[in-house]
């Protein structure tokens, strides 16, 4: 059952009637967006305007287990949100002289790495340092999200490190690594904890009383919400919150006390105007491109009007808070299921600033085609054990990139390699919804003579690949042996039988690597795309693990 509730106000720009419309539209959005939910759990949401609340709203359960509402007041984990108080921080102690943009991080990190090249705080900032982010990190190491996760742990990760993915400056590369390591050298600056600092000189003064900064995982939180998820299968589940991840992440608020925080941002006292100013600063890249990227803030372009905000997601929270400073107007929202928040902020600004006529009109028309597309999507749609049958093999989506669409039980299932499978919901004979891609479709393609020979994902066409992947259990007996990353603390053996070349993992497990060419092998499994290395005397001396540029990330060392 929908809770909602929402402030009126006579605003100075609008009249009476004006302003209700305004506010139903809103409360459209909210349920409109309730409505499609095939899962309980739910949002609280707030709009302010003119330094004022415009709006409130909440709606599902902060609690399926124990059948409790969300309310405005709801605890939320907000994510990656929390980079914004950190980039205020920062600001805000380089207004004061503390620190400067053009500081050596190793200045005030005196056991970081030493790299080639110079990292600076505005490289952590504005996200352009080419320090590896610890969200893949963890994932390399075999650990997941529902792990108990420290942020003492992350920095032992990030320590560890060897090699910079790029030169600092040369390229925007989100990093939450960089936020993590802010927190240090605002604790070294300030001689303070940072949970204590942004408690003391943000959080008080707003009289964000609900809001703070997360390290310990066993804490009990009074009006906490649970996350939950649809597993593969479309199953609801609880998932752990098991992660502290101070000043990347980790922040822990309600919608009221984030209403509060957007109207600073939008009507800073003198005092503070400067620091607000310093946090919408943007930077450019080494070579003149442009970085959208602030102090914890992404700054957009809509529909002709500046908004400035961040989104979060972790854990299954997701959330999102965006100001328009033209308007005075401040969104903000936070849900305790996984959901496009990019897509529900455009909704609520769409409302609050339509685009022209013309284009208005595009917009309800394209609306109204995905609501057709959506409710099409979800027609129940049975296709036949022989039609299936004919979809299962390996597509060539890329350079050893493949989806093997294969079947469990009745269903068809799709798995990329270095990924799980995903259960592909059927639209109608050819075509599948596949909810883990973002309800994103798969299609297959008919040829002339009734044989299926491709498929058709993201507007990329992908063969069907035809004859096996090559094996010859004597010429790869020389990749056997025992591998470890010492950056990682992560020791892989691989193995060949008669049939398969196995590479295994006492956490992770055990997974098949398939070659593609002599230089790159792919996986099943965790370990998604590797390159090997030999010496001068062609002996194997360990492997990269690579992206999708082919860019060597990862370095095993071969044990002797």
């Amino acid at each position: 059952m929908k809770k909602s509730v929402f402030i009126l106000l006579f605003l100075t720009s609008l009249g009476f009637s004006q302003s209700k419309a305004l506010v139903d539209s809103l409360d459209s959005i909210t349920n409109f967006i309730e409505e499609r939910l095939d899962i309980k759990p739910g949002t609280s949401i707030i709009v302010t305007k003119d330094n004022e609340t415009l709006y409130t709203a909440s709606n599902g359960l902060s609690s399926i287990e124990l059948n409790t509402h969300n309310t405005i007041n709801t605890m939320y984990d907000l994510a990656s949100i929390a980079k914004m108080f950190t980039g205020y921080s920062i600001a805000a102690l380089e207004v004061e002289g503390k620190l400067s943009m053009d500081d050596d991080i190793r200045v005030y990190l005196k056991d970081f790495p030493e790299y080639d090249h110079k990292i600076t705080i505005g490289h952590l900032v504005h996200h352009t340092s080419g320090i590896k982010n610890w969200t893949y990190l963890i994932y390399e190491m075999g650990w997941s999200s529902e792990d108990k996760i420290s942020t003492d742990q992350l920095l032992r990760a990030i320590y560890a490190q060897k090699r910079l993915d790029f030169v600092p400056g040369d390229r925007y590369q989100y990093c939450n690594s960089g936020y993590v390591l802010l927190t240090k050298i605002i604790e070294e600056v300030t001689n303070q904890s940072f949970v204590s600092w942004t408690d003391e000189h943000i959080f008080k003064p707003l009289n964000m009383n609900s809001t703070f900064f997360n390290q310990d995982q066993n804490k009990v939180i009074e009006g906490m919400s649970s996350a939950y998820r649809l597993d593969n299968d479309g199953n609801r589940i609880r998932e752990a919150y098991n992660t502290s991840a101070l000043g990347s992440s980790s922040l822990i608020s309600n919608a009221i006390d984030m209403g509060k925080w957007m109207n600073f941002l939008l009507f800073p006292p003198k005092n503070k105007k400067d620091i607000v100013s310093k946090m919408f600063t943007t930077k450019k890249l080494n070579n003149g491109d442009t970085n959208n990227y602030a102090y914890g803030i992404e700054i957009e372009d809509y529909n002709g009007h500046k908004v400035i905000g961040h989104d979060g997601s972790w854990s299954s929270f997701t959330s999102y808070m965006t100001i328009v400073p033209e308007l005075n107007v401040g969104i903000f929202f936070a849900n305790n299921y996984r959901i496009g928040t990019g897509q529900i902020r455009d909704l609520y600004l769409e409302v609050l600033f339509p685009k022209d006529k013309e284009a208005n009109t595009s917009s309800k028309e394209e609306k109204n085609n995905a609501k057709e597309e959506s409710t099409e999507a979800e027609k129940e749609v049975v296709i036949s054990t022989e039609q299936l049958d004919k979809y299962i093999g390996y597509y060539k989506l890329g350079d050893a990139w493949y989806l093997d669409i294969m079947k469990k039980g009745k269903d068809l299932y799709t798995q990329s390699n270095g990924e799980n499978a995903f259960y592909m919901k059927p639209v109608n004979d050819s075509t599948f919804m596949v909810r883990a891609y973002g309800n994103r479709t798969i299609t297959f393609v008919t040829n002339k003579k009734g044989k299926v020979d491709k498929l058709v994902y993201n507007n990329i066409t992908a063969n069907r690949k035809t004859s096996p992947f090559y094996f010859n259990a004597e010429a790869f007996k020389k990749y056997e042996g025992v591998y470890y990353s010492t950056e990682l603390g992560v020791l892989y053996s691989i193995e060949v039988n008669t049939d398969k070349m196995l590479y295994k993992n006492i956490k992770t497990g055990d997974f098949e690597l398939i070659y593609e060419n002599d230089q790159l092998f792919f996986s099943d499994g965790k370990l998604s795309k590797i390159t090997f290395e030999y010496n001068n005397e062609n002996q194997i001396t360990g492997f990269y693990k690579i992206n999708s540029k082919k860019e060597k990330l990862y370095y095993f060392n071969k044990a002797n």
